[in-house]
């Protein structure tokens, strides 16, 4: 099974050809945005589906239709594409810069998906050991928002400082789900995540993620954030699916369940906001 679902990715110019071909019928243009957001501004045509609404309303969707996917900045919406790949969707484009690039404005510098994809045969432990480095790379992303950037106050600092937490409890958990997996202790099979080369939950470098986020704006990194654990949401529902222990199964999906509570709760803040 393929655990990380690279989105292909297609540019606004592109769409737009593509909306005025032949094929126009044949395709979803989905807005995985927030509904004030839909309303300030949207493609033509499209159809809002919230990123926190997209588990339960999946089958408002045609799986024989090629969906090209949109948000803000194309952070949320690459998640969400990857939730439909996993999800069975044969034909999922992620749109590139998102509506800032439709309407000819240039995006505050997006953070593209990472390439911590394992293929289809990767073993499951391995992919236990890559949740749990990525989980690690998540707290310190989240930290570092917290602590080093000015958006530790409010509403925001009280968001930040619940998902550093949550990110190292899930930490403590994974190892011990991972030694009882594998009998060893789970830091030698992290080590090529960790370091330099350490990611965030969706394969998004850690140097890169706080690089990024020095010019970033509070509604970039919530956005981001948003992808971020839409990404673990997705991974933990398939370890849900593949664990061959239901004890291990029922862990897994309580993980899934946490971070979409966290996804739902960056999504109010964005509200807020906007």
């Amino acid at each position: 099974m393929d655990f990380f679902n690279p989105v292909p990715a297609i540019g606004v110019n592109k769409l737009r050809e593509v909306m005025k071909g032949p094929k126009r019928d044949d395709i979803i243009v989905l807005d995985v945005r927030q509904p004030e957001e839909n309303q300030h501004s949207r493609i033509p045509g499209s159809i809002l589906i919230p990123l926190g609404e997209i588990p339960s309303r999946m089958e408002e969707l045609d799986k024989k239709k090629a969906i090209y996917v949109y948000c803000r900045s194309g952070n949320r919406s690459a998640a969400a594409g990857g939730m439909l790949l996993g999800s069975g969707f044969k034909e999922v484009y992620n749109v590139e810069g998102g509506m800032f690039a439709w309407d000819g404005l240039l995006a505050t510098g997006g953070l593209g998906a990472g390439m911590v994809f394992l293929g289809p045969g990767a073993p499951f432990e391995e992919v236990v050991a890559a949740a749990w480095a990525m989980e690690e790379g998540s707290a310190a992303f989240y930290r570092y928002v917290l602590e080093d950037l000015d958006f530790g106050k409010g509403s925001a600092k009280s968001a930040f400082e619940e998902l550093v937490g949550a990110e190292q409890g899930h930490m403590d958990s994974i190892r011990e789900i991972y030694n009882n997996i594998s009998g060893h202790d789970i830091a030698g099979a992290t080590s090529k995540y960790r370091g330099e080369g350490c990611c965030l939950e969706g394969g998004v470098k850690l140097s890169d993620a706080k690089q990024w986020a020095k010019d970033a704006s509070l509604d970039d990194i919530l956005e981001f954030s948003m992808g971020v654990e839409a990404n673990s949401y997705d991974l933990y529902t398939k370890l849900a699916r593949e664990s061959k222990n239901e004890k291990t199964a029922e862990f897994f999906k309580a993980l899934a369940a946490e971070e979409w509570r966290h996804l739902l709760k960056m999504s109010k803040l964005l509200d807020m906001d906007l």
